[in-house]
């Protein structure tokens, strides 16, 4: 790019009308990066919807930091380490980039007209509906699902530290959390054991555990500061803070999309009005029209009180949670039952 393109190293921005043809805000294409490639633009690009920028700006500059994180993720896993990983991998590692950039963007977690541009965003739905979708697909879900798990992790692992091990280390995917977890130097995880304490951190607040509580902004730490010069020229210091998130917040809530709101029944999550969802809410913004309005919204991700009568897959990295009451004696039957013959590890976790 350096010889062969007109603008050489530089980062092109094309604007175009994405949401008339589509559904995207914005992407990028690893195939600009090499100049002769058939579908390259010869040149490095990230393309946004100028609707967007116009009337949601807070959305584009999210989204551009998003498309360019696909362009390091490019050049390190796949240029670098001929590794190819699964869709929520990559999105997992661009929302990260959102994430620990937020601040920088000047989207205050108190402003939660322009929060909804940022991936938290996306975690009212992943509270509705992350036991069901897991870690697949390229749906809306995937993108929740992914931002929740790796904001867990990046707000229980080292902040930003544990990001760019994560974006650095030779390996993608699960096998990448794994190791960029474990390179944290603290307990030695498994997938297993760190999806046990996953659900366990998702399942009820409590002080000091999971993603309810008062979270670490992780500033300071030199090795993982950024210089810059702003466009007044004043220079100036980025520290990639992460902020909390309480998985209970209003802003996070949820109400039931089944046909009919059948499921309702089996929440045994805190209950509030649907009327008092922000109305930024993504169940707030739901067109209703072929679905009775709900009364009912729910707080924290969705647990249920009874496993008899579901029967939905529990997708892939997926907790599905629930509380059965107490036990009024010392033992307790639990039985599951699994049609076919499943090659994946369902783990019970009970407490």
């Amino acid at each position: 790019m350096k010889t062969h393109s007109k603008t050489g190293t530089k980062i092109n921005i094309l604007l175009s009308e994405m949401l008339e043809i589509g559904r995207a805000y914005g992407y990028a294409s690893p195939n600009d990066m090499f100049y002769n490639h058939s579908e390259s633009n010869k040149g490095r690009f990230l393309y946004l919807d100028s609707k967007t920028l116009l009337e949601k700006p807070f959305e584009c500059y999210s989204t551009s930091l998003h498309e360019f994180s696909h362009y390091i993720s490019a050049g390190i896993k796949l240029f670098g380490l001929k590794k190819e990983w699964t869709y929520w991998y990559g999105e997992l590692l661009a929302m990260l980039c959102e994430d620990m950039m937020q601040e920088y963007l000047g989207i205050e977690d108190s402003d939660i007209d322009n929060l909804i541009h940022t991936p938290k965003g996306r975690i009212d739905n992943g509270n509705y509906c992350s036991w069901c979708y897991g870690l697949t697909g390229q749906s809306a879900s995937t993108y929740s699902v992914a931002f929740m798990l790796g904001a867990w992790l990046s707000r229980n692992f080292g902040g930003a530290k544990f990001i760019k091990e994560l974006a650095t280390n030779p390996y993608v995917d699960m096998e990448s959390i794994i190791n960029a977890v474990n390179a944290m130097g603290g307990k030695q995880y498994t997938v297993v054991s760190l999806f046990q304490k996953y659900a366990e951190d998702m399942f009820y607040p409590q002080v000091g555990k999971g993603l309810n509580q008062n979270a670490a902004t992780y500033s300071g730490n030199a090795e993982y500061t950024c210089s810059y010069t702003d466009l007044m020229g004043t220079w100036k210091t980025y520290l990639y803070p992460i902020t909390p998130i309480n998985l209970w917040d209003k802003f996070y809530g949820w109400c039931d999309l089944s046909p009919n709101q059948a499921l309702e029944k089996l929440f045994v999550n805190e209950s509030i009005s649907f009327d008092d969802l922000p109305k930024v809410n993504t169940f707030k913004r739901h067109d209703w029209k072929d679905q009775p309005i709900p009364k009912t919204a729910f707080l924290g991700p969705a647990v249920f009180n009874d496993g008899r009568i579901l029967y939905k897959q529990i997708g892939p990295y997926a907790a599905m949670l629930f509380n059965l009451g107490k036990a009024e004696t010392d033992s307790v039957e639990l039985k599951v039952t699994c049609k076919g013959k499943p090659k994946d590890v369902l783990t019970i976790y009970v407490r």
